[in-house]
């Protein structure tokens, strides 16, 4: 049973993090997908990494001799490499260099770069990057370990994880998509949904449309609750999902004004689910349409 919904007006998510999606948007989805049929072939570098990750391997109670034993197992190269991603730096140029000697190593760089997204000492640009990385050069081999970021206790990692494994078109872990739908972090969330929705994971459109019901996907504005952005996504997602069950509460949601900011949203999903499109005009011909179709199917 589908529970009916009654929230008023939109709102505009008030401002977030951007750091990572600025800074590094020459490394976006898309230019790491191009590089995948260019991954190594070779089945070292992540059998080498254990399966239960440490998330943070560098903290008040590591020992220095434990890090020095690390060091000196690495080549010359790779520890100028490790060196390079302790730099602070949102520079354009010097991430796109770092990217190029990384790519240009291959395997050998699989040992820096799980350590350098186990490590708290590494900047976060660095650790967002080291995992787009890893994918890029084990392809799917890496995506178990990158997996288990989907929990860790920073939401840059959780949310880089989510955006390799999208990129390396992995839906194997639809279930951890799904518990990501109620991340504390919004932007999680949003990697969350994008993922379920761009890899058309349709088992897991219940769990979206639940997500009409999660408080933290609204704000309270004068003792109101109001609607964020990401309900709007939520919506266009449960159509392209083709989620029946949503079919019957869309339409009944178009008959109160309280949901007109989301109107064309809802339309929209109504279409994907029907394959039907409402006819041109005004919102009112569309509620007509979509009321007379939910006749029609009630009384067959």
């Amino acid at each position: 049973m589908i529970k009916k919904i009654s929230i008023n007006t939109s709102s505009n998510i008030s401002s977030v993090s951007t750091l990572i999606i600025v800074t590094l948007l020459s490394f976006s989805i898309s230019s790491i997908s191009s590089s995948l049929a260019n991954v190594s072939k070779s089945k070292e570098g992540i059998k080498k990494v254990t399966s239960k990750v440490n998330y943070e391997s560098y903290n008040d109670n590591d020992k220095e001799k434990d890090k020095e034993k690390f060091h000196l197992t690495l080549s010359k190269e790779q520890f100028l490499l490790l060196k390079d991603f302790e730099k602070d730096t949102s520079q354009k140029s010097y991430l796109n260099k770092l990217n190029t000697k990384a790519l240009k190593m291959g395997k050998d760089a699989v040992p820096v770069l799980t350590e350098v997204m186990k490590g708290s000492k590494y900047p976060d640009n660095s650790r967002w990057m080291a995992t787009f990385l890893l994918g890029k050069i084990m392809g799917q081999k890496s995506s178990n370990f990158i997996s288990k970021f989907l929990k860790h206790p920073h939401w840059v990692l959780r949310m880089s994880a989510l955006k390799t494994l999208l990129a390396l078109k992995d839906t194997r872990f639809a279930d951890n998509f799904a518990e990501r739908l109620k991340d504390e972090s919004l932007l999680v969330r949003l990697q969350a949904l994008e993922n379920i929705r761009y890899l058309s994971i349709n088992e897991k459109a219940a769990n979206v449309w639940e997500m009409l019901y999660h408080k933290q996907n609204y704000r309270a504005i004068n003792g109101k609750l109001k609607r964020t952005p990401i309900i709007k996504d939520v919506i266009k997602t449960i159509g392209e999902l083709k989620y029946e069950k949503a079919k019957l509460p869309l339409i009944s949601m178009l008959k109160k004004s309280t949901y007109d900011d989301v109107f064309d949203d809802i339309d929209y999903s109504l279409s994907k689910i029907t394959g039907k499109s409402s006819p041109t005009g005004s919102k009112e011909i569309k509620k007509i349409y979509w009321q007379k179709l939910a006749l029609e199917e009630e009384s067959t």
